[in-house]
């Protein structure tokens, strides 16, 4: 967590509501990191349809990984595999 720090507040033209220009020095002390980490297992038959790569730009709200979580029944697992090579294909084709 970044830098706590108690900071007075005199209502001036510069003020907008209820906020307040800071220096660039203590917006960047008073910052953090903000990752979400989720725990995922996979299993032997999951369908994975994108990983982004190392480097890659990513905005807010991106995926990281897209999967289809795998099933016990083989047959079931080939249903999902057809339909989503369907879909995608479907998808890749359309004019935006």
């Amino acid at each position: 967590i970044g830098t706590l720090c108690k900071v007075a507040i005199m209502s001036s033209f510069a003020t907008f509501e209820d906020s307040k220009l800071v220096t660039q020095n203590l917006a960047e002390r008073m910052s953090t990191e903000m990752i979400m980490k989720k725990h995922i297992i996979l299993g032997k038959n999951a369908t994975v349809s994108y990983i982004a790569k190392k480097g890659q730009n990513l905005n807010v709200g991106d995926d990281l990984i897209k999967f289809e979580q795998s099933n016990d029944e083989e047959a079931m697992n080939a249903e999902i595999r057809e339909q989503a090579k369907c879909l995608w294909g479907e998808l890749n084709h359309r004019k935006y």
